[in-house]
């Protein structure tokens, strides 16, 4: 069986979409870390701490996407995805938890955060086929090397063994003049 090359997934201009995507997710967490948003602060609380998780996931999860977007390796993506799907849920959750009736923008707003950790989750499962795919060919790869090898070493056995009875039969051929070490029974 020919072996595929897992496809370059995504395509070269999607992934610097991607990159820069991811990288801003970065810079959005320094600047939450700096800078949180009053509404953040005001639904935290004393809880500060959040604030700097939700900070870190962004810059983690950012910069370890960008860099496995723009190197176009899996594990970067596969690692920092459940990281930035995770504060824009939280935060989805959040603002929805604090909508009371009248206060649309926040409800709105709550759903759009929770579709933007769905698009993050769903972009974490195609990455987890590649992490598979990858996984299942480098297997077969191995085992297509193991019967080759074996191939080989049964081929070198065999040829030991027929060049042995090559010299034997060279030996006793009848058609070399007389010159065979048969002797003659009388």
């Amino acid at each position: 069986m020919p072996f595929q090359a897992i496809p370059r997934h995504p395509p070269p201009r999607r992934r610097l979409l991607y990159t820069a995507a991811y990288a801003l997710m970065a810079a959005a967490g320094v600047a939450a870390f700096f800078f949180p948003a009053r509404s953040v602060q005001s639904a935290t609380g004393p809880l500060d701490a959040l604030i700097v998780l939700w900070s870190i996931f962004l810059v983690v999860g950012g910069a370890a996407s960008a860099l496995g977007s723009f190197t176009d390796r899996w594990l970067g993506e596969y690692v920092g995805l459940p990281l930035l799907a995770a504060v824009f849920g939280v935060y989805g959750v959040g603002a929805l938890a604090l909508a009371r009736p009248g206060m649309w923008t926040v409800l709105a707003g709550g759903f759009a955060f929770l579709a933007i950790a769905l698009v993050f989750m769903g972009r974490w499962a195609e990455v987890g086929r590649v992490r598979v795919e990858a996984a299942k060919q480098a297997r077969e790869r191995h085992q297509a090397e193991a019967r080759a090898l074996q191939r080989a070493e049964v081929a070198e056995q065999v040829d030991a063994v027929l060049g042995g009875a090559e010299a034997v039969v060279e030996a006793n051929d009848p058609d070399d003049g007389g010159a065979s070490d048969r002797t003659e029974v009388k």
